[in-house]
């Protein structure tokens, strides 16, 4: 019985060591990120400029403002092309000769959704193309709906082609094999999908 009051004793501490050791490197953290704040915000950088600033008038002259515009145009211009390359990804898998019916229909979704997530945005409408569909029938099949890169894709313009869009979905034929294509514009986007059927 003394042996096991022992051993309670002894457990009893170990868990609360336990215990205290995330308190105590939260308390360290905190301690560590305060000296650190501290430490900026005490730091003299106004000592870098005058009072007069018209000295300052011609920034090209300054390295260190032209070193940090050169890394923030550095960073800009690659997250266009993140961008870009984010935004042609999602079609750009099911591009290709002798796609197979669901590959065409799946694009038409991309498409349509695609749409509707850049509402509002300038330029980042997607138009399909359909070309020698067999069937007919369907409203918009082997014409184009809506404009590559249109600028007016609000919400009413973007439900209305993706109406029609879906339309032209139903009449794809998950038997046959189709061409897809797409095309880009200026900025790099893509902003039209051609689809064939062969």
């Amino acid at each position: 019985m003394k042996k096991f009051k022992e051993n309670q004793k002894g457990m009893s501490s170990i868990v609360m060591v336990i215990c205290m050791l995330p308190i105590l490197a939260i308390g360290t953290g905190i301690y560590i990120y305060n000296s650190a704040k501290d430490s900026v915000v005490n730091s003299d950088l106004d000592s870098y400029y005058t009072d007069d600033y018209s000295d300052y008038s011609d920034y090209s002259n300054d390295s260190l403002y032209s070193d940090s515009y050169d890394v923030i145009e550095d960073a800009s211009s690659s997250m266009s092309e993140q961008e870009v390359s984010l935004f042609n990804g999602s079609f750009e898998s099911y591009l290709g000769d002798s796609k197979k019916g669901i590959d065409a229909k799946s694009v038409i979704d991309v498409i349509i959704s695609s749409n509707n997530n850049y509402v509002g945005t300038s330029g980042r409408f997607v138009a399909l193309t359909t070309s020698n569909f067999v069937n007919t029938n369907a409203e918009g099949v082997n014409s184009t709906i809506g404009t590559p890169g249109d600028t007016n894709n609000d919400a009413a313009n973007v439900s209305t082609q993706s109406s029609a869009m879906s339309a032209v979905k139903t009449v794809v034929n998950t038997g046959k094999t189709y061409n897809i294509k797409a095309n880009y514009g200026s900025d790099g986007y893509i902003n039209e999908i051609v689809i064939t059927e062969n």
